[in-house]
């Protein structure tokens, strides 16, 4: 194969999961040049959009746990309960051997940790201490972490994600925190953005655009370009934050069908390129999703199921095949397929290689090439300044 023209060579190369090109990036000289160029791993993370491959952690117990993945190639759907092996991560490389629960804010295979796992914010001043107050950029397939600069962060976070900025080449991650001034009476929103480039936080000047809310996750989803929230109101309306610009953009309308009811539970996903909308009405135990066609302001939601889950606890989707309109759902011990034209279940997925005792909780995962520490600002220019001195030291050797 090492004969065969580098274009040809580079096609092939884009079509392969990034696993396998971290092996092969030690097969030839050639190969390594191809997989370590920037614009490679810039395509290469659009063909993994439709990676099948989730994370697997348990959600019930203490906060950290071991991480497994899951990948549904084996999956047949000609036949009947399927079963499949969750394999664990290895993470001692890297001296983490647990990780926070999933889900967490990703982008392009980078996962954002900090002190705001799950769903309910808390008081900074609880998590001062140096265990807890740790926010990190994770790529779980490189192994690599990068622990940021601490953000100037007074009270109560809203919201976080992590997003990329395509015409800076730029990983970003976004902090919305509330501040209340209790002399003056007056509440405060500011909007925190970190470069991964220049390795530092900076706040916004603009003043926040929208009235004091709370968040319905503090989790923000990314998908063209930005990081989408659902307000927690009435009219339960997404706001989006373009990561490139810094600024906040339109907003999306929810769906007309969308009834205002209490005890609603909304979940926003991106699935490859759609954004996707659930709802849990806990009174009716009915479980709805739409998918968003023609993403903008202007788009319009289509409802694609309504299925009641009585029989299944803490249901999620978790996939989506928008060319099979096909949508993977959890449950609290394991997965269904569901088809959306027919509206039946196709197939019971069992997971087996885990821990008893193990409440399931997945995400879907794209298998990312980027090298958290190649990109990071302060790293960079020191490793720019040691060639220098070295490139300095030689020269000095060769004139003497």
């Amino acid at each position: 194969m090492c004969d065969i023209p580098l274009g040809i060579c580079r096609d092939i190369l884009l079509r392969l999961p990034a696993e396998s090109l971290l092996r092969l990036r030690t097969v030839f000289k050639s190969w390594k040049t191809i997989i370590d160029d920037p614009c490679f791993v810039k395509a290469h993370n659009k063909y993994q959009l439709s990676s099948n491959t989730l994370l697997l952690s348990n959600s019930i117990g203490p906060p950290f746990y071991p991480l497994y993945y899951f990948d549904l190639e084996g999956l047949n759907f000609t036949n009947g309960p399927k079963t499949i092996p969750a394999t664990p991560i290895n993470l001692s490389r890297i001296g983490l051997s647990l990780v926070p629960a999933v889900p967490l804010p990703a982008c392009n295979g980078l996962m954002l940790i900090s002190p705001f796992n799950h769903e309910k914010s808390r008081r900074r001043q609880d998590i001062n201490g140096d265990s807890e107050g740790i926010w990190e950029i994770w790529n779980p397939l490189t192994r690599e972490r990068l622990r940021l600069p601490q953000p100037n962060i007074h009270s109560y976070v809203l919201g976080h994600g992590i997003g990329y900025d395509c015409a800076a080449d730029d990983y970003k991650v976004v902090v919305i925190d509330y501040l209340y001034d209790y002399d003056d009476r007056e509440s405060l929103m500011q909007t925190h953005v970190y470069s991964l480039k220049s390795d530092s936080w900076r706040v916004m000047i603009e003043e926040f655009p929208f009235e004091l809310f709370t968040l319905n996750s503090v989790q923000g989803v990314f998908l063209n370009g930005a990081l989408h929230w659902i307000l927690d109101t009435t009219d339960s309306m997404i706001i989006a934050f373009d990561v490139g610009t810094e600024k906040y953009g339109f907003q999306l309308k929810r769906p007309d069908n969308l009834s205002q009811v209490r005890g609603q539970r909304l979940k926003l996903d991106a699935f490859g390129e759609c954004l996707f909308l659930s709802c849990k009405d806990e009174e009716s135990r009915h479980f709805d999703a739409w998918v968003m066609n023609d993403y903008g302001p202007e788009g319009s939601w289509i409802h694609l199921f309504s299925i009641n889950q009585q029989n299944y606890y803490d249901m999620k989707a978790v996939y989506y095949l928008k060319n099979k309109k096909q949508v993977l759902l959890q449950h609290y011990c394991g997965f269904l397929w569901f088809d959306v034209e027919s509206c039946n279940y196709m197939k019971n997925v069992g997971v087996h290689g885990l821990f008893r005792d193990f409440r399931l909780c997945a995400q879907h995962f794209i298998g990312s090439l980027v090298r958290l520490h190649d990109r990071c600002g302060c790293v960079a220019d020191k490793r720019r300044m040691r060639k220098s001195k070295g490139k300095m030291k030689m020269e000095m050797v060769d004139t003497e």
